[in-house]
């Protein structure tokens, strides 16, 4: 087994150190390679926190005294002197990542994200969380100046981010998020291009109903919608600080019709680009 682990507190049962609103004590990083199993079991659990990440594959947890296969996408919480038992199994390929923490307002920050008691949660796999848990493994075993409160801050992080997604998960969203997300990312990377909505349904092995549904659940807008929002803000932008002439600015913009542009812009903001640019530099002249 692949034990990948740093320690501030190297106590076996951890320790309740409320010098700090959070404090981390170690974290880790499990993968079984040729052992085929692995337990752990503390019947009278840590002093602190104990979070675990499942990042891959499956792990057995046992919770009110019932064992749970909890697979990828899924925390597990301990409270302070919580019974733990956990086993690991070989043929599932289970990649764990853990922390240890404590702190005077370590069960304010739990409270708030959205964590109860002891248990299992399901956040969806996010490689942001994984990102997150290395970085503290790395600062704890190294330990350069300042590790301490960095690590502690990347553990509030964590909790924020846990806190994020159990949001949108109550209002429906998370198992869209992903490619929504990335979607919106290169609509405001590629604006200037001919974007198809089908494209983007295909690359992500979606309908194109569904995308656009999708879409507009998350946004409040229908991608053609958000697209053209960008390029109206784009055109603003240029025709306030620009010398651009409208022919350029349609053209940068993703539009090769300067006429259909001139149009586009009036529906959007009100008055034609020619306009915009009078009147928005006007206002700066008189701010001045």
């Amino acid at each position: 087994m692949i034990n990948d682990s740093g320690y501030y507190n190297t106590e076996e049962r951890g320790a309740a150190d409320m010098k700090y609103d959070i404090l981390v004590n170690s974290a880790g990083h499990y993968r079984l390679v040729t052992q085929q199993c692995f337990e752990t079991t503390r019947p009278y659990g840590r002093q602190d926190y104990q979070l675990l990440y499942v990042a891959k594959g499956r792990v057995y947890f046992q919770m009110e005294g019932k064992l749970h296969p909890v697979g990828e996408g899924h925390m597990v919480l301990y409270h302070p002197g919580d019974s733990q038992y956990y086993r690991y199994e070989l043929i599932h390929q289970p990649e764990v990542y853990w922390v240890h923490f404590t702190g005077n307002q370590a069960e304010t920050l739990l409270t708030q994200a959205g964590f109860g008691k002891s248990g299992i949660y399901r956040t969806g796999p996010q490689s942001e969380f994984v990102l997150l848990l290395q970085t503290m493994i790395q600062e704890l075993q190294v330990k350069r100046s300042r590790y301490l409160p960095i690590t502690n801050l990347y553990m509030k992080e964590l909790i924020e981010l846990t806190a994020r997604y159990f949001s949108e998960n109550e209002n429906g969203r998370w198992s869209t998020t992903g490619f929504i997300e990335k979607a919106i990312v290169d609509f405001h990377q590629s604006y200037h291009l001919p974007l198809r909505i089908s494209n983007y349904a295909k690359k992500y092995n979606v309908s194109c109903c569904w995308f656009i549904r999708c879409f507009k659940r998350y946004t409040g807008k229908t991608p053609q919608q958000y697209i053209m929002d960008i390029r109206m803000n784009k055109a603003k932008e240029l025709l306030y600080s620009s010398s651009f002439g409208c022919n350029e600015i349609a053209q940068s913009i993703g539009y090769s019709d300067p006429l259909y542009f001139s149009r586009i812009f009036k529906q959007s903001v009100g008055v034609s680009p020619q306009e915009y640019r009078k009147r928005i530099r006007s206002q700066s002249d008189e701010i001045k």
